[in-house]
């Protein structure tokens, strides 16, 4: 039960600071967007623990088709979807924070604001939510014919709200950062975790659908960072900004891609040059 404890705080760990972020924006500068977020989080959840639970249930017939593959494929695609949604959400964001917090603030509670930022904002939010339901129902398959339905129920439980006490603060920290932290920081997270989940992505969905490992093409020896499998610190560097201890240049050529493309539309076609937003 340990083991289901430690893998369940472990995805959605992950999954709640990228919540904790918009969530935290939202209030600090009270933009409106709570019922996006909240249904967003509520629709991600339902989806997110229906997935392992149904595995956990019934492992023994889904065995001869939820096979490894075709959660890693499925997965590398929900992965690069969810970078396009946050390409798309930095893009929106930075429409409004480029003036400032007054003028933000007053065009989001404006009735006919626009809604392609809601969009966007739900997407990302309940698709990485999502897509640690499936991490989950793999493991699942591992565990489901040697522990007990109870222990994994239990374990599932308390790993995920550990994870949630752990979003929550991360929440809360963020809510009480000053204004201009808050605007350069969730610019610039939003543009690397978008990064590593194309990067992340890519990188599943080549190897599971046509066998091509990225690690292997020039490879960086990075073997002091922690193993991304079963360490958590090593699974969250990964996820966040997209370096691994099995790391290639291949993989830094994706993550420089993402990011490029990104800072173009974001920060150069936008407005021509970055405007302060203190």
């Amino acid at each position: 039960m340990i083991t289901i404890i430690f893998i369940t705080f472990r995805e959605f760990f992950e999954a709640w600071l990228i919540i904790g972020l918009f969530l935290g924006l939202s209030e600090k500068l009270k933009l409106g967007r709570r019922r996006e977020i909240i249904s967003a989080i509520l629709i991600g959840m339902v989806i997110a623990l229906f997935i392992p639970i149904v595995v956990f249930t019934y492992g023994g017939e889904l065995l001869s088709f939820w096979s490894e593959a075709n959660v890693d494929a499925l997965q590398g695609i929900i992965m690069i979807i969810s970078s396009l949604a946050l390409g798309i959400l930095a893009l929106s964001l930075h429409k409004m924070l480029k003036h400032n917090h007054q003028s933000v603030i007053q065009h989001a509670q404006e009735v006919d604001a626009e809604r392609k930022f809601d969009t966007a904002l739900f997407a990302a939010v309940s698709l990485s939510i999502i897509r640690e339901g499936f991490e989950l129902s793999l493991f699942a398959i591992s565990v489901v014919l040697v522990t007990t339905i109870i222990e994994i129920f239990i374990g599932l439980a308390i790993g995920f709200m550990m994870a949630t006490l752990f979003g929550l603060l991360a929440m809360f920290i963020y809510e009480h950062l000053p204004i201009k932290k808050i605007f350069y920081f969730t610019e610039i997270s939003i543009m690397f975790i978008g990064a590593a989940l194309f990067k992340n992505g890519t990188a599943k969905f080549m190897e599971t659908v046509f066998q091509v490992d990225i690690s292997n093409y020039i490879s960086i020896p990075l073997k002091f960072l922690p193993n991304t499998e079963d360490n958590i610190f090593g699974h969250l560097i990964n996820s966040l900004i997209g370096i691994d201890s099995e790391f290639s240049v291949l993989k830094l050529l994706l993550l420089t891609f993402y990011i490029l493309v990104i800072y173009n539309l974001v920060f150069v076609k936008h407005n021509g040059v970055r405007q302060d937003t203190s």
